[in-house]
């Protein structure tokens, strides 16, 4: 064989070996780029085409949707779908791709979002299936902590005379906030403040936790079985509770997100919640009365929910001394316990009426009617003023309702 018969055998040889090795590689992942690159979701409405398995801080978390993309299963783009609280699309460039000899593709890194969300991802992409941990997430602007709720408590006041003049000083202690210019709704403050709500929150959340990965989680007591409104609530003000009561609400259903110190959003997961929801109505053995009622109305809450609802957060206005009314012989002066008042205005309420009214249905049962008309002599319909309020919400100029809360 001559010099050039040579170089050619050679050539086709290295050939031959290339596509031989290609080959290998191809059987050993089984996968191509178009294979999986895809959008991987686990909504509830997907059901068993759910094709992606996540989990958030370490628990599960549904509802959500991913868009993987790869041109040369070399590195990937990977987009997380309202999973980053306040960040409907964030996306981690540049992802390195290992091939894990099974038929699909391993990867995992830190990354730092558009908002400065800094978190860990670790995850595996097989044709059809995408998992996928986030963990160690960190949000620079989410620092609140632990804010305790003002419990309700019997309200202290003091008289004095100046210059013949009387002056009444009252501290507030409630977790029900309210600011309004609807005299109709201002005269029943202390009536759904300090009789009715506030007692109700006092024995049902102790603390709301912020946590550092944009959670919001609660410490909470469910309502006993035999829970009755008009002793636990009117004549008692409030169930007593022991430390064993309390536990902490799950995580992965309400994440938080602070913007400028003030702004305050909060994004429901509605997936999660409805199966929560369910999860409870099943182990109280309620056979999933009225779930369909309430999954219908947090499916138009869902609408809503691109960034969440937001709501203020600010010191209390009201700490200190103020005058609330004033006559030719007395000066009343008001002060309310609280570090913080934290609430949602008129124009976010206007956008919950009609699921409020949805709900009216499966919150306020015939039984929870009668309990409060018997506690209250019948002086209050409490569907009519639960009604009342929310028609007066279209006619005031300022409408603040939300909690006070101290530092824990």
């Amino acid at each position: 064989m001559n010099k050039k018969g040579v170089i050619k055998l050679l050539f086709v040889i290295c050939l031959a070996g290339s596509l031989a090795a290609c080959s290998d590689d191809d059987e050993k992942t089984g996968v191509s780029p178009e294979e999986i690159t895809a959008d991987y979701s686990n909504k509830l409405s997907d059901g068993e085409n759910a094709n992606l398995s996540l989990t958030y801080s370490g628990k599960e978390l549904i509802g959500k949707s991913i868009k993987f993309e790869t041109n040369d299963v070399k590195t990937a783009k990977i987009t997380l779908g309202s999973i980053l609280p306040h960040e409907a699309a964030a996306i981690v460039d540049n992802v390195a791709l290992t091939n894990d000899g099974s038929n699909g593709y391993t990867f995992k890194g830190n990354a730092t979002s558009a908002l400065g969300t800094t978190f860990d991802y670790n995850g595996i992409v097989k044709k059809g299936n995408l998992a996928l941990d986030i963990t160690n997430v960190k949000i620079p602007v989410n620092s609140l902590g632990t804010l305790a709720l003002v419990l309700n408590g019997d309200s202290e006041a003091t008289t004095e005379t100046v210059d013949g003049k009387r002056h009444r000083y009252t501290t507030y202690h409630q977790s029900l906030y309210l600011n309004t210019d609807n005299n109709g709704i201002n005269s029943m403050e202390l009536v759904l403040a300090n009789v009715m709500l506030g007692p109700l929150l006092k024995s049902v959340v102790k603390d709301i936790i912020f946590n550092a990965d944009g959670n919001i989680t609660a410490k909470y007591a469910p309502l006993p079985e035999d829970f009755d409104f008009q002793k636990d609530i009117i004549q008692d003000g409030g169930i007593i509770r022991t430390d064993a009561d309390w536990q902490i609400s799950p995580v992965n259903l309400v994440s938080y997100f602070v913007v400028n110190g003030t702004e305050l959003y909060l994004t429901p997961n509605i997936d999660m919640i409805t199966r929560q929801v369910e999860q409870d109505a099943v182990s109280r053995s309620t056979g999933g009365s009225g779930i369909d009622g309430v999954t219908e109305a947090l499916a138009q809450l869902n609408k809503w929910m691109s960034t969440g609802i937001k709501l203020t957060l600010k010191e209390n206005p009201r700490k200190e001394f103020y005058v609330y009314k004033e006559s030719a012989s007395m000066t009343q002066h008001r002060k309310y316990e609280g570090d913080y008042v934290v609430y949602i205005d008129k124009d976010e309420i206007k956008a919950f009426v009609p699921l409020l009214k949805a709900l009216l249905p499966v919150l306020l049962t015939p039984e929870l009617q009668e309990q409060v008309n018997q506690a209250t002599g019948g002086m209050i319909d409490i569907e009519d003023l639960v009604n009342t309020i929310l028609e007066a919400v279209e006619g005031t100029e300022t409408l603040e309702i939300g909690l006070f809360l101290n530092k824990n």
